[in-house]
């Protein structure tokens, strides 16, 4: 059992390969493992019920609406292209309404990477769901340029506790992150909105370009997460998230830590929020 987690020995897990079918343009062959095999490239939204299996190259962010769920299967590896344009990081984007299932095991998970093998070279992967936040304005998730993608509803939040987004189990996010302003980032696993009726655990975040995992609001629990090497926070948490996660581990490298790295960051909301609470000190 040493495979889910890479460059780390605390859990024990793994992450690999697997096909796909739907929304897709071309092949294209790539190097896996000193191998050459073709990748099915992704050029469309998800739209209907689809499975992905084998190599997928994500030419852009790819966005699974309309209610469709998007069944990956256990071994499949996912790479999203560079764009050399933080605003145009290529990343998996599931909306309200939609379902992930990508169901790995400790020998065989889903990989999820940079085709570039770089820091920052793709977005990651972006769940929204309709479970509860405390903001009372709408809330468009963040590191996605608010009408970048038409006819995709980046929002999240709502009042279902018990969302159901799918589930998420021995999936290894690699290399992934985009700044496009000053807290305004894609990290390697971002959830906004994400309610108990989705599944998480497993799940490793591996030398990122932001957080590991970022919970805007929801309640999904989660248990055995993973963050390896990210630059800023392992574990960060906004708009009244209360979910429950059991069994986080968080390992560093140093030399790429940001200037306000955390273990764990809880902010609840943005400082310039007003206005500010006021108590009596006794």
């Amino acid at each position: 059992m040493k495979s889910f987690l890479k460059g780390a020995t605390v859990l024990v897990a793994v992450f690999g390969i697997s096909s796909v079918m739907s929304s897709c343009s071309n092949e294209e062959e790539v190097a896996i493992d000193g191998k050459t095999r073709a990748a099915t490239i992704i050029t469309e939204n998800v739209t209907s019920n689809t499975t992905w299996s084998g190599e997928i190259e994500l030419a852009k962010k790819i966005a699974v609406t309309n209610g469709a769920t998007l069944t990956i299967q256990a071994g499949t590896k996912i790479y999203g292209q560079a764009t050399g344009n933080p605003n145009d990081a290529t990343a998996l984007i599931i909306t309200k309404g939609a379902k992930i299932n990508a169901i790995g095991t400790a020998t065989n998970p889903i990989v999820m990477s940079a085709k570039n093998g770089q820091v920052g070279g793709w977005g990651g992967l972006v769940v929204l769901g309709n479970a509860p936040i405390n903001q009372t304005a709408t809330q468009y998730i963040e590191g996605i340029v608010e009408g970048s993608l038409p006819g995709v509803d980046t929002s999240y939040g709502g009042n279902d506790s018990n969302d159901n987004s799918g589930t998420l189990r021995y999936v290894r996010v690699e290399y992934a992150g985009a700044t496009i302003g000053e807290n305004n980032e894609l990290n390697s696993f971002t959830f906004g909105g994400v309610g108990a009726g989705t599944t998480i655990d497993h799940c490793q975040a591996y030398f990122g370009d932001d957080d590991g995992f970022e919970f805007f609001g929801g309640c999904v629990n989660a248990t055995y997460l993973v963050a390896t090497g990210t630059t800023d926070d392992s574990f960060d948490f906004d708009f009244g998230y209360t979910g429950k996660i059991q069994f986080a581990v968080s390992t560093v490298a140093s030399s790429r830590l940001t200037s306000d790295p955390n273990g764990i960051e809880c902010d609840n909301d943005k400082p310039a929020v007003a206005p500010l609470r006021t108590r009596t000190r006794y």
